[in-house]
């Protein structure tokens, strides 16, 4: 979730395993087997293969949807590795832009001089790339400045020490202020608690992630929760006849420029996400709620973003 328009902005694939005996197998209890030997080498290149076709599937149907897959240390240093990527990106007609890797900071620092390389032909290839658990392994300021990486994600046992016994809060606040100087983004994951997200919106983390949004589903329950306007039952809507609020609205030639890029934006997330950019320096509002219906439906499409994390609260405010 993007952390200010609390808009979904992208997805992390994780490996399940439905045994047909034992039932569901978590990861951590076959993930560091697969990693000890070279069967994580194929489970890694059909994780792969299976995320850029489902992105793919999502961007014919109108989802852009940015999704990040983990990858082992193993298989990132195979010197095959930027051609499987390639090659599952053109079989799947994936956009790079959409396909985001992860590697961990130890993966990056057991070999620094052949990650960079690794790396950098991965950044050719237009893929993003991200460095996982930041924070809980050795990598220096000096070499963190010569990966070409995307994103930082802050561990989980950080997330977890936000107001607890043990305070983390200003590592993360380290954290987020070293990303933005290197311009990258930020990611958070394991947000559970409501003080958890106000905490690091409010230190300006760009995104969030974590069970506080919703626990692990299939790719078609993600789909339907996450892009697909929940139905709401219809109420009458009341323009009040207030002058002072008409006036904010009588700059023709604003609405005129907004109405004309809302006619080019026919999709629901995308239209909701240009409103909230286009109205929030002009509108006194903390939230845009959109609905859309056809005329004499029982039933509209309602789609809601906040607009800014600094307006007081106000029990007038809708």
């Amino acid at each position: 979730m993007h952390a200010k328009s609390m808009q979904v902005v992208g997805a992390e694939a994780l490996c399940r395993w439905r045994h047909p005996e034992l039932g569901d197998i978590p990861p951590h209890a076959f993930i560091p087997i697969a990693e000890s030997s070279d069967l994580i080498l194929p489970i890694d290149e059909y994780v792969l293969r299976a995320v850029c076709e489902q992105g793919s599937t999502w961007l014919k149907q109108g989802y852009r949807v940015r999704t990040s897959v983990n990858i082992s240390s193993r298989q990132f240093l195979q010197p095959s590795f930027p051609h499987l990527v390639e090659q599952a990106l053109a079989e799947s007609g994936l956009e790079p832009s959409l396909l985001e890797l992860e590697i961990t900071e130890r993966t990056a620092m057991y070999d620094v001089e052949r990650a960079v390389h690794i790396l950098t032909k991965l950044r050719q290839i237009g893929v993003r790339i991200a460095i996982d658990d930041f924070g809980v392994g050795y990598s220096s300021l000096n070499y963190l400045m010569q990966f070409p990486v995307h994103t930082l994600k802050i561990d989980r046992s950080f997330t977890a020490g936000i107001q607890s016994a043990v305070n983390q809060t200003p590592i993360i606040g380290a954290i987020i202020s070293l990303a933005k100087s290197l311009n990258l983004s930020v990611v958070a994951e394991g947000v559970e608690t409501v003080q958890q997200f106000d905490f690091l919106r409010d230190s300006k983390c760009d995104e969030i992630q974590g069970y506080l949004f919703g626990a692990p589903v299939p790719p078609t329950s993600f789909q339907l929760s996450a892009f697909i306007a929940t139905l709401q039952p219809r109420h009458p809507h009341f323009v009040p006849d207030d002058a002072h609020n008409l006036e904010r609205f009588s700059e023709r030639e604003w609405l005129d420029t907004v109405l004309t890029n809302v006619r080019r934006r026919p999709r629901l997330h995308e239209l909701t996400s240009y409103l909230a950019d286009a109205i929030v320096e002009h509108v006194p509002l903390d939230r845009l709620s959109l609905e859309f219906a056809e005329n004499g439906a029982a039933f509209s499409a309602v789609h809601e973003v906040s607009l800014r994390d600094d307006v007081p609260l106000d029990p007038w405010a809708h």
